[in-house]
């Protein structure tokens, strides 16, 4: 394993950082943060700003930014990255991150975002020090272009090459292909497992819609109809239960419209890409529809007051 680059203007930290066993902790999170990297080919890690933010070129000539961001009173900073070489010039695979947190009169959390590719794992250390109320995070800023003065940590930057305004719709379209299979897998099968697993699915296309409304990702003005769908479902969708506790027949109402926008939805992906989604499974609607249809329970009337008398 190659050893870690650091950045020129490394700061210092508490020692007991470097006794955590990281592995034995949980990395199940942290898609949402760097889905942007999933399935693209890093030619360069760069670093700049006294730590503070990171630049992955990709070999499109595109380069995706992430800054080290704390609350008030919080210093958030990458440190090092570990392996930098597994990264280069292999297709980023999957993402996850661990956090953990020391204590040394301050508090001190590190975050380990770990890029695996099919050359090994690449570590990024994320650092934040505050006093224990704060909290700090990695923010991904979207595509950019390379300050002068960048540090080339990893890989090599051709001369000339900087970002241009990036059509992100491969990346999303692929984020809800996804999560529109894993829908009607968990329909199909009726596996609560399967279900759960739909939620990080629609987080991720969520992220990727925030992105987009930020200005942090592009896509072209034919793409932007489809996400406006789905945005509307994730908003309609949240109130499917309230919906439920107060009203069968509006719930009932709600997830049928429910099915016809993500059916809709289905239709749109299918002519952004050009290419044919299965349409949307029907399998578990009887289910629905049956728990839909029962009365809701009546609520027991709440206990009348008894009149005691205090005889003396």
């Amino acid at each position: 394993m190659n050893p870690p680059k650091f950045f020129s203007e490394r700061r210092t930290f508490a020692a007991d950082v470097e006794l955590v066993d990281r592995s034995a902790l949980d990395y199940s999170s942290g898609l949402d943060k760097f889905a942007p990297l999933l399935g693209r080919t890093v030619t360069a890690v760069l670093g700049v700003g006294h730590n503070a933010r990171l630049f992955f070129t990709c070999s499109d000539g595109e380069t995706l930014a992430w800054s080290a961001q704390g609350d008030c009173c919080a210093d958030a900073y990458f440190t090092e990255i570990d392996n930098a070489e597994a990264l280069i010039n292999s297709p980023v695979l999957r993402v996850d991150t661990a956090t953990t947190s020391v204590e040394d009169g301050d508090v001190h959390d590190v975050e380990w975002i770990r890029l695996h590719t099919a050359k090994g794992t690449t570590t990024i250390e994320l650092r934040t020090d505050h006093n224990g109320y704060y909290g700090g995070w990695a923010e991904f800023e979207g595509v950019v272009e390379v300050p002068a003065g960048a540090e080339i940590l990893a890989g090599e930057r051709k001369a000339g090459t900087m970002s241009s305004p990036m059509n992100q719709t491969p990346a999303i379209t692929t984020a809800i292909r996804a999560w529109l299979d894993a829908n009607n897998h968990a329909r199909e099968t009726g596996d609560s497992i399967a279900a759960a697993r739909t939620e990080p699915a629609l987080k991720e296309v969520a992220q990727w819609i925030v992105h987009v409304k930020q200005g942090h990702a592009r896509v072209p003005a034919t793409t932007m109809p489809l996400l406006l769908t789905i945005d509307i479902l994730i908003a309609l969708n949240a109130h499917v239960n309230p919906l439920y506790q107060a009203s069968r027949p509006l719930a009932h109402s709600l997830v049928r419209l429910l099915r016809a926008v993500e059916e809709d939805v289905r239709a749109k992906l299918s002519a952004v890409t050009g290419t044919p989604v299965p349409p949307r499974s029907t399998a578990h609607d009887a289910v629905e529809d049956a728990l839909l249809e029962k009365p809701a329970p009546v609520a027991p009337e709440p206990p009348q007051p008894q009149l005691k008398l205090v005889l003396s």
